[in-house]
């Protein structure tokens, strides 16, 4: 990651026995397909920035008797949307001040 690392590929292999499986792939499906930027963090909860999901790769193998796939190899392509952590932080802020306002709106309009 860097200033002009704005692209990032990630690869994995999913055991459905073990670990996710066709609903962590579908998740990451419906997420690519709303086009829409989410948070890359990590397991410490640090935030790397706003990426789009570009393409999802799958290679399913080793299958059940039922056809679904024992071991799926996955390659997912992220592309960063925003200019820098600052710029990210700045608008989560902007866009908490807005719901709060709506919020006390809303709470106000309830009370009356």
């Amino acid at each position: 990651m860097g200033p002009e690392n704005d692209t990032i590929t990630l690869s994995g292999v999913l055991l459905p026995e073990i670990t996710g499986g066709r609903l962590s792939l579908l998740a990451l499906q419906t997420i690519a397909d709303l086009g829409k930027a989410w948070s890359l963090l990590d397991g410490s909860g640090t935030i790397y920035g706003m990426f789009v999901i570009e393409g999802l790769d799958l290679n399913k193998s080793v299958f059940f008797k039922d056809g679904g796939a024992r071991r799926i190899e996955f390659t997912l392509k992220l592309k960063r949307v925003d200019d820098d952590l600052g710029t990210m932080l700045g608008d989560l802020q902007e866009q908490l001040s807005i719901m709060k306002d709506q919020a006390t709106t809303a709470i106000g309009g309830l009370l009356s």
